[in-house]
């Protein structure tokens, strides 16, 4: 009687555990970014973004790297997803289209900083900024606006929207063989997200000396920098 009373405490456990876990893991991912973004906070009422096989990236012609940024990004995720992820112009939508529940947009920023940027968060106030936010699409669902100043700063949001997204999006080795991430998995919590560089430069030791480094693994170090 008393092991089988034992034995349901602990099932109970395991069960709240992983229900914890489930609700937690995003928001993890959100607090483990690197570097750690100036701020990040919670979007209310928004719900989680969750990237799938209908998912486009739209970039803004006017904004500069915006589109090489969602090129980027298109191409470190295809292999890895198995989706088609196309770029598209959003300057070419049609009249009364607008990007939908598990799109991303690159966009500008356009005000000045600590004021209402683009995104609907504060504008970042130096070269390589950007703000990120997860945000309701007219269906409900969610998308992801990005806004930068320029192309470093989409570079840095890009390599930010990797890092809350699960580690497989990384995949093995970054190419075509890794095996797709399930749909399920690939979501991002409702987070508003400011960074901008605190110093002009940012530096990243590469000890040759005591490891050695195939030129893979090289380019793979250059892409997560």
């Amino acid at each position: 009687m008393i092991s089988s009373f034992v034995r349901f405490l602990a099932v109970a456990a395991i069960a709240a555990v992983s229900v914890v876990s489930d609700v937690t893991g995003t928001a993890a991912r959100a607090q483990m970014l690197v570097p750690a973004p100036a701020k990040i906070l919670p979007v209310h009422g928004a719900p989680e973004f969750v990237l799938g096989a209908k998912s486009a990236l739209y970039f803004d012609g006017r904004a500069a790297g915006s589109r090489e940024a969602a090129e980027f990004l298109a191409k470190t995720l295809r292999p890895v997803t198995g989706f088609a992820l196309p770029v598209r112009d959003v300057a070419k939508l049609p009249a009364g289209a607008a990007p939908q529940g598990g799109d991303v947009i690159f966009g500008a920023l356009k005000t000045p900083a600590g004021s209402a940027g683009s995104t609907g968060g504060a504008a970042a106030p130096v070269s390589g900024g950007y703000t990120l936010e997860v945000v309701r699409a007219p269906s409900n669902a969610a998308l992801v606006a990005i806004a930068a100043g320029d192309p470093a700063g989409f570079f840095h949001a890009v390599q930010t929207f990797r890092q809350l997204l699960p580690n497989e999006v990384f995949g093995s080795a970054g190419t075509a063989k890794s095996a797709p991430v399930p749909v399920q998995r690939l979501s991002i919590p409702a987070v508003s997200i400011t960074d901008a560089p605190r110093f002009q430069w940012r530096g990243v030791l590469l000890d040759v000396a005591r490891h050695f480094f195939t030129k893979e693994q090289i380019f793979r170090l250059l892409d997560r920098m």
